[in-house]
């Protein structure tokens, strides 16, 4: 593949473009980095990572999310998502759909997925073992790339190139009001996007979707009914990466406002607010605070999430929160 020779006037941005914006650098053939959007509120997000949790909500939820990354850095990650899921026949199973896309740069990577996940009940907890099918698209504007040479074996420079592929993932999540375990892994077919046919021996271009494993664990505590404090850990592990490690402490008062904090190691450090309207509509807003060495070339990175969350078509007499688990101490949180 020939050089790039991209023109940048100070080296430090190079190397910093280098590490931070992967999806442009899988255009390398057979490159490994990670290719997946990632989310500060990844426990209220978790329907992107982990069919497991799709239908383990109330009757029906829906979310949208918004993630705008490294302000003032040009071309830096934009990421978009909305998802939908519900439970059905007495919640022993769930049904959701997702979507999102992530632009960065000259690329883009939209996914839309649908899933399944079947609950296992227990006295005091629940187990969900869930599956999803994806239809990816991954788009590269050539034109949105300078080159020092004008013509290259990889890419069309005076086009967009898009590609369609199937994917899958799978997931577990064993949890109640008071704490969760989940695993899931993305990527799981490793699908290898080439914008040629193989009987073109002159270009080439491979990016290679890799699987990414995502480990949760959280746990909910309180001194006294007012407040809550919801603790939970995340690890994400790629190949040819540095395993990313999140820690997220929130506290909330009546169930109807939080704050909190998060520490993403040798990365980044967020702040959290939040509030829940009338039960079943929820916003929250996080704003991550970047502690490695790109601190001096962007002012941070902002993310929204809007929520509505209901148990449309129960007996009110019968409240969900209150009776799903045998010892439940706690209500619904987002």
């Amino acid at each position: 593949m020939k050089n790039f020779g991209l023109h940048i006037s100070d080296c430090k941005l190079l190397l910093i473009a280098i590490c931070i914006f992967p999806s442009a650098f899988c255009l390398l053939p057979s490159a490994f980095c990670q290719q997946l959007p990632y989310y500060t509120q990844f426990k209220s997000n978790n329907v992107f990572l982990n069919p497991g949790v799709v239908g383990t909500k109330r009757i029906v939820d829906a979310r949208m999310n918004y993630r705008k990354q490294w302000v003032g850095f040009d071309d830096a990650p934009v990421t978009m998502g909305f998802s939908a899921n519900s439970r059905i026949v007495n919640g022993s199973m769930g049904l959701g759909l997702a979507y999102f896309s992530d632009k960065t740069g000259p690329t883009k990577r939209s996914d839309f997925s649908l899933a399944y996940s079947f609950h296992a009940k227990f006295d005091d907890v629940e187990l969900s073992v869930g599956a999803a099918w994806h239809q990816l698209t991954y788009l590269v504007d050539g034109a949105a790339l300078n080159m020092h040479i004008p013509m290259d074996n990889s890419i069309d420079l005076f086009a967009s190139q898009k590609k369609k592929m199937n994917d899958a993932s799978a997931g577990v999540f064993f949890y109640n009001d008071r704490f969760h375990l989940g695993l899931s892994i993305l990527n799981m077919l490793e699908p290898t996007i080439n914008y040629y046919p193989e009987s073109d021996t002159v270009h080439k271009t491979k990016i290679h979707m890799v699987p990414h494993i995502y480990g949760s664990v959280g746990y909910n505590w309180s001194g006294q009914p007012d407040w809550i404090w919801e603790n939970s850990l995340q690890v994400l592990y790629a190949q040819a990466n540095p395993m990313m490690i999140d820690y997220n402490l929130r506290l909330h008062y009546q169930q109807k406002v939080f704050g909190g904090i998060s520490i993403r190691l040798k990365d980044a450090i967020a702040l959290h607010v939040g509030a829940t309207i009338l039960e079943k509509f929820h916003i929250s807003y996080s704003y991550d605070i970047v502690t490695s060495h790109l601190r001096s070339f962007q002012s941070g990175s902002h993310e929204i999430m809007l929520a509505w969350s209901s148990n449309i078509g129960m007996d009110k007499k019968k409240k969900y929160d209150v009776s799903r688990f045998k010892q439940q101490k706690y209500g619904f949180m987002f």
